[in-house]
């Protein structure tokens, strides 16, 4: 392990853009790798998605290696150069007949955190909020979309998600800035990548996919509760018996009948049959 370090700092010192873009595109690589597990945990993954998805690791690797790499190695090359002016006090000097107005520099006992406070500030102002755009342009258009759309995507994004980044990088670059030697940066910057590209896809497919996958949960356990469920049959109804009659409506018959015997046409008919027979 110490001599793999060691052949790694070497190769830090002789080729500091090609190291630290092959480093960046295997740690992106991972860190979708870890992203899409993840994602596979939670039910969050994209409408459709089957299986493992080489072709979104093979983009996150080719901006590691493109874009990543090559900017973090000069960012962090230059970032100490200009917080170096932290470190001292000037004192003002008796002014010279020769050379005029001149200065004496004097380290200072809270230099070394001025100047971590000087590269945080620096960092967050005009790199990180630059990059993270930058990082959501280019996968956008490298899924397809084109610019306008890439640009809406990038705002839309870069809203939900720039709270949490200050969140995960000030501390982290603290961290970095406190412990880690400068040329060491861009190694601890994609370090850190790592985890927050596996965050940054968590939030946004949650932010897309959960409240999709929640209704399609709720439609299947509805489906599943109505099968296990049995089947109800809606009972035959019993025929209606017909009213008894009551002894008003029977004497109201018996009277009618008794009177239509009483009937001379009736009695005539009843007579002429008995005769023809």
């Amino acid at each position: 392990m110490a001599a793999l370090l060691a052949a790694y700092g070497r190769a830090l010192v002789k080729r500091p853009v090609l190291t630290n873009s092959v480093t960046a595109c295997v740690l992106y690589g991972s860190g979708d790798c870890l992203a899409q597990q993840l994602e596979k945990y939670q039910n969050v993954q994209s409408s459709g998605k089957t299986s493992y998805n080489f072709e979104r690791t093979a983009r996150m690797c080719l901006f590691g290696l493109a874009v990543s790499g090559p900017i973090l190695t000069h960012w962090y090359s230059y970032l100490p150069k200009m917080t170096s002016v932290f470190r001292y006090s000037y004192e003002l000097l008796p002014a010279h007949k020769m050379f005029g107005t001149m200065y004496q520099q004097r380290p200072l006992a809270s230099g070394a955190r001025n100047e971590v406070l000087a590269k945080l500030v620096l960092d967050q102002l005009f790199f990180q909020a630059p990059f993270l755009n930058l990082y959501l342009f280019i996968m956008s258009m490298l899924e397809g979309h084109t610019f306008s759309e890439g640009i809406e995507l990038c705002k839309k994004n870069f809203h939900d998600c720039w709270g949490i980044a200050l969140l995960f990088w000030v501390p982290g670059q603290y961290a970095n800035f406190t412990l880690a030697p400068a040329h060491l940066a861009p190694l601890v910057v994609s370090s850190l990548g790592l985890i927050w590209n596996a965050m940054l896809s968590l939030l946004f497919h949650h932010r897309d996919y959960a409240a999709e996958h929640a209704a399609e949960l709720a439609a299947s356990e509805q489906l599943a509760l109505a099968a296990a469920s049995p089947t109800l049959v809606a009972p035959t109804p019993e025929p209606t018996p017909a009213p008894t009659p009551t002894i008003i409506e029977l004497s109201a018959s018996v009277d009618s009948e008794w009177s239509q015997s009483l009937n001379p046409a009736n009695a005539a008919r009843t007579v002429c049959w008995y005769v023809a027979y």
